[in-house]
């Protein structure tokens, strides 16, 4: 599983010394003693410099829970209790605390980030399967972890468990919790469930429709299990949702991590320097009680970056309302919320959380209970009618986390022409392609026919947007509304901006609407310069990443030989291995393994082209290596 260079994990000293600690450490609960017991709302500070950096690969948008009974003779405790467990703290203010880790910032070592948000979760049901191994069979009996991944494979192709499911740019969201009998031991390379840890997770090596998968694997807590002693101080029950409180957690912000080959792509949040590895093990075994809309329920805390410490109630979304400045007594509107990170302020496009409305006017016509989907993209519109004279807030608020909350003030009685939202915000768009359209609301609430004489586009990158359709035309009489629509096809790299400008007769003319996105490549190289360490003539040096990703909304064709190496040393770099084919997915990226093989002493230098449809091409990587 996950060998990534990282710090070691402690290991307890109680444990059999036939066994020895791995030489790079996997994606484990640790079997240990002391447990740390924290009350609700609790946190743990940690020394100063511990921190999760983000390295370029994929979160969980929306986590969807399969869970799954090796076998008919899993404990009655966890097949009847597990279930609940999930479906509720997937839809709870600890969960919201992962949002923290969303994905649109720049990861380290630079290149384009997955720019995902993370939202809340869900269950997908229990499902017993008939394994292949280790069925009801006399205990004592051994899986090995290869074989645990060939099984989860082998019963969704044999529609036994239900096939992943995506999110909108074609990330697995599904995570495959599987529990195991009593006398059933899990084998990770020699390292033995409950003598050496209490649980895992991980990524499958193989693939279900080229797609690898999320797994764990709890093994059972019984009272004659080993994991009865060291992996927590409370009930069965308690235990279990305890350690899988951890990997669930882990798994939305590192899915891939087992697939990363050192700090690269598609490693996602973890800390490199402490050796404390993901979100979890930074927290280990550190026991507190979190509250559902469903029961309480004994869960490990989790590393917050924001509040630099280990905390079972951290960050979460907020809300952004956006309405007309001033509304005439009794004349509906519309309003806009938007679901905003806790970090970065951008949209929390996987938001899916109930959202409940109140105003300041007790005569108020709010809209009802409104629940978000991953499809809304955490924006939606709403209608209201607002009845009593002066200033009025309308507050949007979560059911389930009252934190999450956004207020809008609106001037009831006036003579403006109304405009939402204020700003347009197309976030990344590849260079020469268009982005779908944003729309802006004229509602005239004057008390009058309004005359607009002209809907123009300024500004820096004026160009870049365009009005392409709208209702609108030379008037706009009282209590009715228009839409424009705006595109966004950046014409050069880095951010860009402009001002939708509507002129009319109305008392605030002319009505501004701000146009912000940012442009990146078609196909982006990351790195765009590697340096090779040195190396002696003749020897290979070592194999350095370099990812493509494909920024389009289409399929990306790479030509018949897509790595070529020109410059002034090309034949002492060599492409060894890739996992791009002919083809790659829209938002989805592929590596090529590039070597040095010096021929000559003293600085070589060459360039990775990278030949494909995107224009323009190829794309290019500076190498760099000096030979000894």
């Amino acid at each position: 599983m996950c060998f990534l260079a990282l710090a070691t994990v402690a290991w307890p000293q109680q444990q059999s010394t036939e066994q020895t600690q791995p030489a790079r450490p996997i994606h484990i609960v640790p079997r240990t003693v002391g447990l740390n017991v924290l009350g609700r709302g609790a946190s743990s500070s940690h020394a100063p410099g511990i921190q999760l950096n983000y390295y370029g690969g994929p979160v969980v948008s929306n986590l969807r829970v399969v869970v799954v009974f090796w076998g008919t003779r899993v404990s009655s405790v966890v097949t009847d209790g597990i279930g609940g467990f999930f479906q509720n703290i997937t839809n709870s203010i600890y969960f919201d605390l992962l949002s923290e880790y969303s994905t649109n910032v720049t990861p380290i070592g630079g290149g384009a980030g997955t720019n995902q948000s993370i939202g809340r979760g869900t269950y997908g049901g229990s499902y017993t399967i008939t394994p292949s191994v280790c069925n009801g069979g006399v205990p004592p009996c051994l899986v090995t972890d290869a074989q645990v991944q060939t099984e989860v494979i082998n019963q969704i192709n044999a529609a036994q468990l239900p096939m992943p499911e995506l999110d909108s740019n074609g990330n697995v969201d599904t995570l495959y919790m599987i529990y195991f009998p009593s006398g059933v031991t899990i084998q990770l390379q020699t390292f033995s469930s409950c003598v050496y840890f209490c649980a895992y997770h991980g990524t499958t090596t193989g693939t279900f429709n080229s797609k690898n998968l999320a797994y764990g694997v709890m093994p059972d807590f019984g009272p004659t299990s080993g994991c009865a002693r060291g992996c927590g101080t409370g009930t069965e029950l308690q235990n279990v949702t305890l350690i899988s409180s951890h990997e669930m957690a882990e798994t939305v912000t590192d899915f891939d991590a087992e697939l990363a080959a050192l700090y690269f792509p598609p490693l996602a949040w973890i800390d490199p320097i402490f050796g404390t590895g993901e979100i979890g093990d930074i927290c280990n075994h550190q026991e507190s009680v979190a509250t559902t809309p469903g029961g309480t329920y004994t869960v490990q805390l989790l590393w917050s970056n924001q509040r630099n410490a280990c905390v079972n109630i951290g960050s979460h979304p907020s809300f952004q309302l956006t309405a007309p400045s001033t509304v005439m007594p009794g004349a509906s509107f519309n309003f806009t919320v938007a679901a905003v990170n806790p970090v970065g302020s951008s949209t929390d496009t996987s938001f899916a959380g109930s959202v409940h409305f109140t105003s300041s006017d007790p005569q108020a016509v709010l809209p009802a209970d409104f629940t978000f989907t991953p499809n809304d993209q955490g924006t939606q519109d709403f209608g209201a009618t607002l009845k009593k004279s002066g200033a009025q807030t309308i507050t949007a608020t979560d059911t389930v986390n009252s934190a999450i909350l956004g207020t809008a003030t609106v001037t009831v009685g006036g003579t403006t022409l109304t405009f939402i939202p204020t700003l347009l915000l197309y976030g990344i768009q590849a260079i020469g392609t268009t982005s779908f359209a944003r729309k802006v609301t004229l509602t005239n609430q004057t008390g009058g026919t309004i005359s607009i004489a002209s809907i123009a586009i300024t500004g820096t990158n004026a160009s870049d947007f365009l009005n392409t359709t709208t209702t609108c035309s030379s008037t706009l009489a009282v209590n009715q509304s228009c839409i424009v629509n705006v595109t966004f096809t950046p014409g050069a790299l880095g951010p860009r901006s402009a001002t939708l400008l509507i002129t009319d007769d109305a008392g605030n003319s002319p009505q501004q609407v701000t146009l912000s996105g940012t442009g990146v490549p078609q196909v982006s190289v990351a790195p765009a310069a590697v340096t090779f360490a040195a190396t002696f003539v003749g020897s290979t040096g070592a194999t350095r990443l370099i990812r493509v990703k494909n920024n389009l909304r289409t399929t990306l064709t790479f030509a018949g030989t897509p790595f070529t190496f020109t410059g002034t040393d090309p034949g002492d770099f060599a492409q060894s291995a890739t996992t791009c084919g002919t083809t790659l997915a829209a938002g989805t990226a592929c590596t090529v393994s590039v070597t040095f093989i010096p021929t000559g002493q003293g600085v070589r230098t060459a360039v990775l082209n990278v030949a494909d449809s995107a224009s323009p091409s190829p794309q290019t990587a500076n190498l760099a290596g000096t030979g000894k």
